[in-house]
């Protein structure tokens, strides 16, 4: 990191990035440890829409409730990728503003096909991502991640 003050909205966004990176793992251990039945009842919903369409084939519900208790990793990666994230931008390691600028530039471009193919509420995210983009590429900010 240069010697410069870390961007308000880059202490922003990093300690949100820690804060749902946190969220995730929690939820993800609360999945996998079916902490208040959460992956029990998930189950029954689940498999009572597949005995209402008759198509349980092969599978058993305990198969069903263990699928969805492996879920649970899913959060767990995402939220330790996130609180990565959240402390390498709050540090302004260079690294996070190239991941910054790759992962919203990927989000930008899936949310501009969803809006091809009709989903125009996906216009929000195209501006956030935009904007977000605009504002990594500016001289405070790449100062500050020594870019």
């Amino acid at each position: 990191m240069a010697d410069v003050d870390r961007p308000i909205l880059i202490s922003i966004v990093s300690i949100l990035n820690i804060v749902l990176g946190l969220l995730a793992i929690v939820a993800g251990i609360v999945l996998i440890a079916d902490i208040g039945g959460v992956a029990t009842e998930l189950t029954n919903r689940i498999w009572e829409q597949i005995q209402e369409q008759g198509q349980t084939g092969d599978i058993t519900k305990e198969d069903l409730f263990n699928a969805i208790k492996m879920l649970g990793f899913l959060p767990i990666f995402g939220g330790v990728v996130n609180a990565i994230i959240g402390i390498g931008m709050w540090l302004g390691w260079r690294i996070m503003w190239y991941i910054g600028v790759v992962v919203n530039v990927l989000e930008l471009l899936l949310a501009l096909a969803t809006v091809i193919f009709g989903n125009f509420a996906a216009l929000i995210t195209v501006i956030i991502n935009g904007l977000i983009i605009y504002y990594l590429f500016r001289p405070g900010v790449k100062a500050f991640f020594s870019i």
